[in-house]
């Protein structure tokens, strides 16, 4: 028998026990859908199942945060608690572009992200990545006429970055020079 790694990325529903600090002990919050009580649940069937040694298993929410908040599954308890006002949905740190973009583009893969500016005066804007339509989609009539081809039409659509604007449209976006050069980008729950 050799080492196996199992390494999961999930985007869950809603955050389980975040009011739980370092080094308490963390129970089930009742929710069928938790990604972290499901998590619980395989690492101790794992370690119930014959012949299986579980030598490391961990929750780690928001990786790409510094001193992210983390679980030992085996322990059931959190290692590094919740930052209070990231629990309370203010934002915990702030990144230039470079990083708002490597996590747009990574977020497709582990659920939407929504990416924003500290310095932007609208309430409620953001970016997101559009996936766009790798193997075409039907072309509507607003598009057949905006692009002369026939509705109706498959097209294939690139990927693109949208703007959730301040009275809740959608728009393509396409970043300024200060939003480029900015370090206030925080990525939104």
């Amino acid at each position: 028998m050799g080492l196996s790694r199992i390494v999961v990325d999930v985007v869950g529903n809603h955050g389980c026990q975040r009011e739980k600090k370092a080094g308490e002990q963390l129970g089930k919050c009742g929710q069928a859908s938790c990604t972290d009580c499901m998590a619980r649940d395989y690492v101790a069937a794992l370690k119930n199942a014959g012949g299986n040694t579980v030598e490391k298993a961990t929750i780690t929410h928001w990786p790409a945060e510094k001193n992210p908040p983390t679980d030992d599954l085996l322990a059931g308890t959190r290692t590094v608690g919740f930052d209070r006002k990231r629990a309370e949905g203010a934002p915990a740190e702030t990144f230039d572009f470079s990083e708002a973009l490597r996590r747009l583009r990574a977020g497709n893969w582990t659920g939407p992200r929504k990416l924003a500016r500290q310095g932007w005066n609208g309430k409620g804007m953001y970016v997101v990545r559009q996936e766009g339509y790798p193997d075409g989609v039907p072309i509507n009539a607003n598009t057949a006429r905006a692009t002369g081809v026939p509705e109706g039409t498959v097209i294939k659509f690139l990927p693109y970055l949208m703007m959730k604007t301040a009275d809740g449209a959608f728009v393509p976006w396409l970043i300024s020079q200060t939003d480029a050069l900015a370090d206030d980008w925080t990525e939104l729950e």
